[in-house]
């Protein structure tokens, strides 16, 4: 879904896709973030939502997605102040990926 110039997902349009491992919604419009899915992404490993207009670090990123390794939100307007809160990430292993750059 990279490279579409979406602008808006409805939440629920991934909700029946249960064995997703990469997401790439790159180089789009999107301002925010929301999508749903019946069993969490629960094997969702990398999600790329780098060149957006995301302006915010979504909750569900951090609690959400257990096999999460690589979340890519660089070249968004994320900021200017980030917590330290917002980069606590609950996960079932040690390691993860997390881009910020350009923001």
């Amino acid at each position: 879904l990279s490279n579409n110039l979406l602008s808006l997902l409805e939440s629920s349009i991934l909700e029946n896709t249960l064995n997703l491992e990469t997401l790439d919604l790159s180089n789009n419009r999107l301002s925010n973030y929301s999508l749903k899915s019946a069993n969490n992404f629960r094997r969702l490993m990398t999600l790329n939502l780098a060149n957006n207009a995301l302006s915010k670090m979504e909750v569900q990123w951090q609690y959400g997605y257990p096999t999460l390794r690589l979340l890519n939100v660089s070249n968004n307007n994320i900021g200017p102040v980030l917590y330290d809160k917002d980069l606590h990430y609950s996960k079932s292993y040690y390691g993860m990926v997390l881009d910020l750059s350009y923001n």
